[in-house]
Order: structure tokens, then sequence, then C-alpha cells
């Protein structure tokens, strides 16, 4: 039930806002993106810990290697990461790169709207 709390607001704003413009298909990939991801958050607090998120990792793979063409799978989970923690799409393989160095420090919590941010820029929704 709580699951379904937290994600009936996040689609109803997401679909009914401006929040995403461009077509629908982009915006049904970020709704079903973001559900997810939220079917992780295990300890049910509205966030969704690094340890969660990866949990959902897989789901992704796929899209953010057709994006971004690169073959080891340790950089496309550091991309997933990364557009977690810093919602947005890397820039540059450097952004990766000095990413990846601060592995050890990687941590964070996210909620549906800043999952939703990162989605929207894997996705490429304008």
């Amino acid at each position: 039930m709580f699951r379904l709390r937290f994600f009936v607001p996040c689609f109803l704003f997401i679909l009914s806002s401006g929040a995403i413009a461009g077509d629908s298909n982009c915006k049904l990939k970020v709704v079903e993106a973001v559900k997810v991801i939220l079917s992780q958050d295990c300890d049910e607090n509205g966030t969704v810990s690094l340890k969660e998120s990866m949990e959902a990792y897989p789901y992704f793979d796929a899209e953010i290697y057709a994006r971004s063409k690169m073959e080891p799978k340790g950089f496309r989970r550091a991309m997933y990461t990364y557009m977690l923690s810093n919602e947005k799409y890397p820039t540059d393989l450097s952004e990766i790169t000095a990413w990846i160095v601060k592995k050890p420090s990687w941590n964070y919590e996210k909620t549906w709207w800043q999952i939703e941010k990162a989605m929207m820029a894997l996705y490429q929704c304008d």
C-alpha cells in the first residue's frame, strides 16, 4: 500500500503537469522507471538509497548501453548511480571517471521527484 500511496501522486504529477514536455512515450518510460526504482524502497520510508536503487539497475542496463555505448558494465553502473545522485546525465567520460574514483563515498537517498529528474535525463525528455 505504501508504494502505491507514493506512486499515484508521482504518476499524476508527471502526466498532468508541465514537468515533462515531449511525447507520451517518453512520459510513460519515465513513469515506469520511477515505479521500478521506487519498488525497491524496502524500508518504505519514501526514499530510495544507493543500495536499494542498485536492485533496480538491471532494468536500466540496456537503455544506458544504448545511449552511452559503454562496454564495461562497471561504467554503466557508475552512470546509473551518477544520474541518480546528480539528477542529470553525465556530459562526458571524465565525469564518470571522477565519479568512479569517489566510489567509496557514494551515498544517497532519493525521493520520487529526484528519481524522475534523473530518468528524464536518461530518456532525454525535455
